[in-house]
């Protein structure tokens, strides 16, 4: 049998064995540190989230803002400093059918590229028109300002295009769940 000063030796050479050495240290403090910054940074993301009041102050003013918008005297002046004019109507000449037709198979054709593809493709003019990404958007349910220039029109619909080619990408693999 083992003498108790013997015994007691070993367990103390099997603690002192469980140690880090100084690099697992060093590894353990900084992994701790990475930890505390991301908490850190969490904890500002968190404050600076708008709580419910914030909100329900920004209702209030967009409410505020959209009565004096109706109001006669202060809808004119606001409409004049904002760039808007009241009662004009947001589509200019709507595309004829033969165009909704067209924009229908544009918009098949078009959703099977890819982003730099895209953005390739509606940038040439002579292949899409400014009627022609009209009734692509139209397709989409895009309602589009009458004095959007053609290169606002490329950019919103490769936007349109994009979103629209991620929905049916995550339409098709829910149905396949």
């Amino acid at each position: 049998m083992k003498s108790r000063k013997t015994t007691f030796i070993e367990r103390l050479k099997r603690i002192t064995s469980i140690f880090p050495t100084s690099s697992e240290k060093e590894e353990i403090s900084n992994s701790i540190h990475q930890i505390i910054e991301y908490l850190q940074l969490m904890d500002e993301n968190i404050r600076r989230l708008p709580s419910t009041e914030d909100i329900q102050k920004l209702r209030q003013s967009l409410n505020d803002l959209e009565g004096r918008m109706d109001s006669h005297t202060g809808g004119r002046l606001l409409s004049s400093l904002i760039g808007s004019r009241k009662g004009r109507g947001l589509t200019g000449k709507e595309p004829s059918p033969l165009d909704i037709n067209q924009g229908g198979k544009d918009l098949e054709e078009l959703s099977n590229l890819a982003l730099a593809e895209l953005k390739r493709a509606l940038g040439d003019e002579k292949a899409y028109p400014s009627r022609r990404i009209r009734a692509m958007l139209q397709v989409l349910g895009v309602r589009v300002p009458s004095k959007m220039v053609r290169s606002e029109l490329a950019e919103l619909a490769v936007t349109k295009i994009s979103n629209y080619k991620g929905y049916e990408m995550l339409r098709s693999e829910k149905g396949g769940e």
